[in-house]
């Protein structure tokens, strides 16, 4: 499903493709860019020309900021690629198509506190008012080191 890029999101393509000297160095660790282009270059043309991003795109990135850590010209491709997941949102009023596995992810969501996902913490003392439990969420954490 192609979803319309809004004005606001195309200008700020226009920009990143405008800083993007082709140099490929975001490539070099990231498997979501080698997988849908030769160079981001690409990949900011094609949306400009289209106005349209494919819903998987902005989806397939990770959001880790590689790609601008490496970058000689500060390209930020996790920015553009979250206002790009932001823009499918809004056109689909909040109703993601169910190839994008969403449905599993609002189930454990839902269901997160279930007996199904926990378990009693062995060892853990009576008098104890905290707990750290990050879960499958600190993997969403980025640090600035």
């Amino acid at each position: 499903m192609k979803v319309d890029i809004n004005n606001k999101n195309l200008q700020k393509i226009q920009k990143e493709k405008d800083k993007c000297i082709g140099c490929k160095l975001c490539m070099n660790g990231c498997p979501m860019l080698c997988e849908f282009c030769n160079s981001p270059k690409d990949i900011l043309e094609y949306l400009l020309a289209e106005k349209k991003v494919d819903h998987k795109l902005p989806y397939s990135c990770l959001l880790c900021g590689y790609c601008t850590a490496v970058c000689p010209k500060d390209v930020d491709l996790k920015e553009m690629f979250f206002n790009l997941r932001e823009n499918v949102v809004s056109e689909t009023k909040g109703k993601l198509p169910s190839d994008l596995g969403y449905t599993s992810i609002k189930f454990h969501q839902k269901n997160s506190f279930s007996r199904l996902f926990r378990t009693d913490i062995i060892g853990l003392e009576e008098d104890s008012d905290i707990i750290y439990f990050p879960g499958c969420s600190i993997m969403a954490l980025a640090l600035k080191l």
